[in-house]
């Protein structure tokens, strides 16, 4: 015989003990348990406020637990149990609470919706609280920003791919639909935005009306352009680099870099965004696999885009990203001559490279720079970074100068790995030492397990982040097989062209 209930026997109990006791999570199908979406299809409810985790995964309305009678239920839950039997009978049909199959279905416009929100509540206080030039919190997303800003669909897979992302870090899964079955829905949905998107770029491509740049900058077909490349980048699809190339061949079509349009700020913005990856991404790869098109620019205008206000990603000083430009040019020019022909000119960098003070660059920047110590450290690296960035790419260990302003590599490489050991206390520096440690793997190839394996750990705990998208690992496989070489070149290290970001 079953054990009679105090609920239902009729007994009193005493004061507190509601307080005390502790619901117990029950399948959905039961009377009082589970939202109403999931009592109604008769399926598990883990209960989540606000939205359950059921009705968060299969993309549908979550109705709320509506504990009408229950002794648990706050004023606020009972008065709602209230009110939606009543819209049922007096609020206008278009509104009213239905229980008929297709009632899930979202309106048109939600998925920008979600997308905004998920912004507002995830990636950008992430973002803000892992970045090291942050001089204030994170400030919601507003939809305002939406009309005219952003293309929905190649916005919503540049959302998406960061969700599929977040997802697959979290749980230490690949990026696959095959191994995750919880982001399965979101590949479909990506894929199908893709695909829409890719059909409707290229219509709007062939079919241009008037004036062709104004064409091009009213249907916002290189901000397009510039989301479609991210979600690829981030998910290792292979589309990404035609894409990258595709964008700066249309801004060199017109003459973008002479005459930037400064009417659009999201324009501007992902200009900078592709810049400077071209520039940065250029440093790390062969000469004969570099983005070309980014030569087009010249250095002042490169630089004048990085420096309106901070790269969060890349929080290099503007002075010290104009030599990394300069360099680049300098290797370019070092494979079709000779060492000593590029030595005055070498020179000249690293003077300009030595001549910069990390701490009085918060009182030179065109911005406003936090007064923190991990500011001054994270200059000095880059600045670290830079000069043996020169130095290794140029090959100027061994030249013959008469008055060489280039530090000594080994002295560089030693006072590195120093300021690097101190970002492990750090996880807003450790989080932006990308570069610096892809240059000083270069430059410890020759020196003790010590020092490789410290740029293994800080690339390791960077990797680890939920919104590092691989990158980070894909800098430790091209070390460790580097390393293995027992090469200390720096053209011997990389290979193919790719983003550190």
């Amino acid at each position: 015989m079953a054990k009679p209930n105090g609920r239902n026997s009729g007994e009193i109990a005493p004061v507190g003990a509601v307080e005390e006791s502790k619901r117990v999570k029950r399948w959905a199908p039961r009377r009082k348990t589970g939202c109403v979406t999931c009592r109604r299809r008769k399926v598990k409810c883990d209960e989540a406020k606000p939205i359950c985790a059921n009705c968060v995964a299969t993309r549908r309305y979550c109705g709320g637990p509506y504990y009408q009678d229950s002794a648990q239920a706050t004023d606020m839950i009972k008065d709602l149990a209230v009110v939606i039997p009543r819209l049922r009978e007096t609020a206008p049909r278009s509104v009213r609470p239905t229980n008929h199959r297709g009632w899930e279905i979202t309106p048109e416009g939600w998925d920008v919706v979600e997308a905004f929100e998920y912004l507002g509540l995830y990636t950008i206080p992430h973002s803000v609280a892992m970045d090291v030039m942050a001089t204030r919190p994170a400030t919601p997303v507003s939809l305002a920003a939406y009309p005219g800003c952003v293309n929905s669909e190649s916005f919503l897979a540049r959302v998406i791919a960061d969700r599929i992302v977040w997802v697959s870090c979290c749980q230490r899964t690949a990026l696959s639909p095959s191994t995750l079955h919880g982001t399965r829905d979101l590949w479909l949905k990506f894929h199908d935005l893709i695909q829409n998107h890719l059909r409707q770029l290229n219509y709007d491509l062939a079919h241009v009306e008037g004036d062709f740049l104004k064409y091009l900058m009213k249907k916002r077909i290189f901000e397009r352009i510039c989301d479609l490349m991210e979600a690829e980048h981030i998910l290792c699809l292979g589309g990404w680099r035609a894409h990258f190339d595709g964008y700066f061949a249309l801004l060199n079509m017109f003459g973008i870099p002479k005459c930037i349009p400064t009417e659009n700020p999201v324009f501007v913005d992902m200009l900078r965004s592709m810049t400077v990856n071209a520039v940065i991404g250029n440093s790390v790869c062969r000469i004969d696999k570099q983005i070309c098109s980014i030569y087009e620019f010249d250095d002042a205008e490169l630089v004048n885009l990085f420096g309106q206000t901070c790269f969060s990603p890349f929080p290099c000083p503007k002075a010290l990203f104009a030599e990394i430009a300069a360099i680049n040019r300098l290797r370019l020019a070092a494979s079709m001559c000779k060492i000593g022909a590029i030595l005055p000119d070498a020179n000249a960098v690293f003077e300009r490279i030595n001549s910069f003070d990390p701490a009085t660059w918060k009182d030179t920047a065109e911005f406003e720079i936090p007064h923190t110590p991990e500011v001054v450290l994270v200059a000095r690296i880059f600045q670290l970074a830079v000069s043996l960035y020169g130095v290794l790419s140029l090959g100027l260990e061994c030249a013959d100068a008469s008055a060489p302003n280039w530090p000594d590599k080994t002295t560089a490489t030693a006072e590195i790995i120093m300021l690097m050991q101190k970002t492990l206390k750090s996880p807003k520096c450790r989080a932006v030492m990308t570069w610096p440690s892809a240059v000083a793997g270069v430059a410890v190839a020759d020196g003790p397990d010590a020092t490789r394996n410290l740029i293994l750990d800080i690339l390791v705990r960077i990797d680890s982040d939920v919104l590092a998208y691989g990158i980070a690992a894909h800098t430790i496989e091209r070390l460790q097989t580097f390393w293995l070489t027992k090469k200390t070149g720096w053209e011997d290290c990389w290979g193919d062209f790719y983003l550190l970001w």
